[in-house]
Order: structure tokens, then C-alpha cells, then sequence
């Protein structure tokens, strides 16, 4: 099994700061989302860089992360896989969403999700040494030695799709799903995207295996999504395209006053900041995009014909 640089895949140092990491997946991410990049590899380029995120923007998985790199050679020496000596597995950190991840990550970092055995979830990281102590603490046996815990087996999962709203994905939130005639509570985290997958695990599921739940954006009756920002079209009178003013715009928060600039032409798009998804494992928010779509008025009445007939005459001396 070959050795992820998940430094080198962001492009960063390893004595990057936090905020350099931030930056630097934020690029790569909009860069390479199977949403906007449609060239073949930008999936599995995307997949790379949020399993290498998710490991260096955590502290502690960052460290242990680090102590792994400085004994790989040991790994390659006992046959790189797992149970070529003693090992420790250490659980750690809140779960409830799993990604298909890399094989690599999944042996040394074990599998992002859900709850197994445990009231916040598991993220299990299995070091393999040929002896000696393991970073982080060790298990004593009856003999003195390390005694070797086993990460719990798989069983083969069954995948389906689940529909989440808009708002959902604003907010976050719990979902109650009901399957095999069990039903489970499933977490949906904020900014998630559409492809990432929700785990319900078997001892939940009610099917005897673990349950994955592609994610799908329902359609919307006033927004679509393009990554983190969402679009919408708004309808502005002909009259307050011309002399400028504000009107009422849609956002998934409630409506907002936009300010409409004079000699606003139809099709104009203006950019509401903040307003759209927030961001996967990062702070902030994508923007709403705003299309003005012009509204001719409708049943005037003979005064305001004769005003559009006068504005008509001064404008083209007619």
C-alpha cells in the first residue's frame, strides 16, 4: 500500500499553518468539484483532497498523522498491511457521516462514522509496530505486552439515495428514515454536498448491513445550487429598472432588500455575499446569485399610457 502525502496533495508545507491549509483546500476544492469540473480524474482529484483535509485540519489527527509518516519504513519492512505486529487502536472524535475514502485512510485512519459501541461515534486510527511503544499510549495484557484490540468488522453495505433540501443543507439538521421496518435518525451536516454519503450503521439499519445514503439535492422551487452558491431569479418592474430603488429578494435565511442600481438592464446578475451554502469543513458561506428579470406593467390605465406616451415623445422626439 503506497504512502499518501496528503501535504503534498493540498500543496503546502508540512510546517503550514491552519490558515494556509484552509486556503489552500478552498482552492482545490472549487477547482476540482465534480460539480463544476467535469474532466475525467477531477472526481477522484476532489475525493484526495477532502480525505487529505480531513486529516490536517484536525490537530490530532494532523499529529498522529505526522508520528505515522516518520515510521512508514517500519510499515514497508513488517509488509505495510495491518496486523504485521502489535497494535493499538485508539478512538477518538464525534462521527456520523462516512466518505469513501482511500485505502490508505481507511487503514490508518479507519472509517468516519457513525456510532459503534459508542455514544459519539468512532474514528479509529490502527498504528501497526514491530514493538515497543506506540505513539499515543498502549494496552497492557496479562503478560506485560501490548494486547492488541481488533477494530470491529465490516459487514458489505447496501447503498441508496437520500434527498435533502436546500435548507437542510443551510442549516443542517436530523433526518428520521425509515428502513427493513426500523427507523434511525440520520445527521445531516451543514454544507454537505451533493455525492458525499450519510452512514447508518448496521446495529441501526434494520437490514443486518450498513446503510449508505447518497446524497441528492431535492429541486427547489426558487433556488439551484452550483457548489456553495445558489442562483435565483427575481422579477423587477420596468418602471424601478429605470430610476433605481429596492426590491424583495428570496434568500434561505428569509428575504432581503437588494438595492436595484438606475438603467438596469434585464438579465443583469448581482451577487448577494454570504447568502448561498456554507462551506465543507470550512468557515463561511458561497454567495446568492441574483438574475433581474424585467416586468412590463400590465392593465394601465389611460393616465399612465398618456405618461408612457410622453416619456416616449422627450426620449425620441415622437
Amino acid at each position: 500500500m503506497e504512502f499518501k502525502d496528503y501535504y503534498k496533495i493540498l500543496g503546502v508545507e508540512k510546517s503550514a499553518s491552519e490558515k494556509d491549509i484552509k486556503s489552500a483546500y478552498r482552492r482545490l476544492a472549487r477547482k476540482f468539484h465534480p460539480d463544476v469540473n467535469k474532466e475525467p480524474g477531477a472526481q477522484e482529484r476532489f475525493k484526495e483532497i477532502n480525505e487529505a483535509y480531513a486529516v490536517l485540519n484536525d490537530a490530532e489527527k494532523r499529529r498522529k498523522y505526522d508520528e505515522l509518516g516518520s515510521n512508514w519504513q517500519a510499515y514497508e519492512r513488517m509488509g505495510g498491511a495491518p496486523g504485521a505486529g502489535r497494535r493499538t487502536v485508539y478512538t477518538y472524535g464525534p462521527g456520523g457521516t462516512t466518505f469513501d475514502f482511500s485505502d490508505f485512510f481507511e487503514t490508518f485512519f479507519g472509517q468516519m462514522g457513525g456510532d459503534r459501541g459508542g455514544s459519539g461515534g468512532v474514528f479509529e486510527t490502527i498504528f501497526n509496530f514491530g514493538g515497543g511503544r506506540a505513539p499515543g499510549g498502549t494496552q497492557r495484557g496479562s503478560g506485560g505486552g501490548q494486547r492488541a484490540q481488533r477494530a470491529p468488522e465490516r459487514v458489505p453495505g447496501q447503498e441508496t439515495e437520500i434527498e435533502v433540501s436546500l435548507e437542510e443543507v443551510a442549516r443542517g439538521g436530523e433526518r428520521r428514515v425509515t428502513l427493513g421496518g426500523r427507523t434511525a435518525t440520520v445527521t445531516i451536516p451543514k454544507g454537505i454536498r451533493q455525492g458525499m454519503k450519510l452512514r447508518i450503521p448496521a446495529e441501526k439499519s434494520g437490514v443486518g448491513s450498513d446503510i449508505l445514503l447518497a446524497v441528492k439535492y431535492a429541486r427547489h422551487p426558487a433556488f439551484t445550487a452550483d457548489g456553495e452558491d445558489i442562483s435565483a431569479q427575481v422579477d423587477v418592474p420596468v418602471t424601478l429598472a429605470v430610476v433605481g430603488g429596492e426590491i424583495d429578494v428570496p434568500t434561505l435565511d428569509g428575504t432581503v432588500k437588494m438595492k436595484v442600481p438606475p438603467h438596469t438592464h434585464g438579465g443583469r446578475m448581482m451577487r448577494l455575499r454570504g447568502q448561498g451554502l456554507p462551506r465543507w469543513n470550512a468557515p463561511g458561506r458561497g454567495d446568492e446569485l441574483v438574475t433581474l428579470r424585467l416586468v412590463l406593467p400590465a392593465d394601465l390605465s389611460e393616465r399612465e399610457k398618456d405618461l408612457y406616451r410622453e416619456i416616449h415623445r422627450l426620449r425620441y422626439g415622437k
